[in-house]
């Protein structure tokens, strides 16, 4: 029996990502998204699928001196993982509990990654990614990078929700959402790590057998993922460890959360980058950028609050890892969870 499981998530209509609060209806609003669903995001969808109850986790997300309370009691449920405490959930360096996703195009059996503007299936990523970095290294005007497949699977759209006042018939503008739309028919492909209990593992037990495969036919299951009551088919497959790949450049498929309290840092210093060698940014419009966001780290339903916000590297940043952490799976800050998963090359 496989030690990983995969999380399927086939999309059935736009999904709203958000990163923070919402805007209002001000042409001049912007809510920004992800383009796949955030650790956080997958974790909250197991949860309502396995009927997940927290309690007493609301205290520090409401009063301001948050302290992951809820995530860990998340993760303890699904998991199984006992004793958690927030300095092992944010300091974290074994294999990640979730990681992913992939882009799995069920037309033509491939993989892809976004690596900034656009997908690229998964095994010509690698000769993609190196005459990237040689351009960038040594610019030659006329060379221009590998040419590979590419595909335009995500698309953003924003609509306007509005308030209606039934009493009078009356509609009013109350808010921009930006939400992300698959123009493929794709499945997004994570991996879980296969708990011997919690939630998820008495589950698995129970539909699969303690020691048989899951095979191919899991059944696919409604359940909500992300935010404005959007929804999505979710399934479970036995888990291939071949799909992390291996090698020092790695593209990330997750945001790497970081924590830097000033200008002019070495990599080795900020919290969370300790172990990247060199960060060589996303490819758009031609060239690589390093590029910084702030990631929010979702809202929690059952606190009715939005968590902390924190700066990130974006998922499809090109890497370098250092040698002493050659077999890592995800790095930064919160890797147990997911964030910072890494496609190796």
């Amino acid at each position: 029996m496989s030690n990983l499981v995969r999380l399927l998530v086939s999309p059935l209509e736009p999904l709203h990502l958000g990163l923070g609060d919402l805007g209002g209806p001000e042409s001049f609003s912007v809510d920004s998204v992800t383009r796949v669903p955030p650790p956080t995001t997958i974790l909250g969808a197991l949860g309502n699928y396995l009927n997940v109850r927290l309690t007493n986790v609301c205290n520090g997300l409401i009063n301001g001196s948050y302290s992951f309370e809820d995530l860990i009691q998340l993760v303890s449920e699904i998991f199984g993982e006992k004793d958690i405490s927030a300095q092992d959930l944010i300091n974290y360096n074994k294999e990640p509990l979730l990681w992913g996703p992939l882009i799995y195009m069920r037309g033509n059996g491939k993989y892809y990654v976004s690596t900034g503007d656009v997908y690229i299936e998964r095994n010509e990523l690698l000769k993609f990614v190196e005459s990237i970095i040689k351009k960038l290294l040594k610019p030659t005007p006329d060379e221009s990078p590998t040419q590979v497949e590419k595909r335009l699977i995500v698309q953003e759209s924003t609509r306007i929700g509005v308030s209606i006042d039934r009493s009078t018939g009356t509609v009013s503008n109350m808010y921009r959402a930006r939400f992300v739309n698959y123009k493929e028919d794709i499945e997004m492909v994570y991996l879980l790590k296969r708990p011997s209990n919690g939630l998820l593992g008495s589950m698995l037990n129970e539909s699969y057998g303690s020691s048989n495969n899951i095979g191919g036919g899991g059944a696919q299951v409604l359940t909500r993922l992300g935010g404005e009551g959007r929804v999505a088919l979710i399934s479970f497959e036995d888990g291939d460890a071949d799909l992390w790949g291996g090698g020092e450049l790695a593209v990330t498929l997750q945001p790497i959360l970081y924590y830097q309290d000033r200008a002019g840092m070495k990599l080795s210093e900020i919290r969370g980058l300790e172990c990247i060698d060199e960060v060589y940014g996303i490819y758009s419009n031609g060239r690589l950028k390093v590029r910084t966001m702030h990631l929010g780290l979702g809202f929690s339903e059952v606190c009715g609050v939005r968590r902390p916000i924190l700066q990130a590297l974006p998922a499809g940043t090109i890497i370098k890892l250092r040698k002493e952490c050659g077999n890592a799976k995800s790095v930064g800050l919160l890797s147990m969870l997911g964030y910072g998963s890494l496609l190796k090359l």
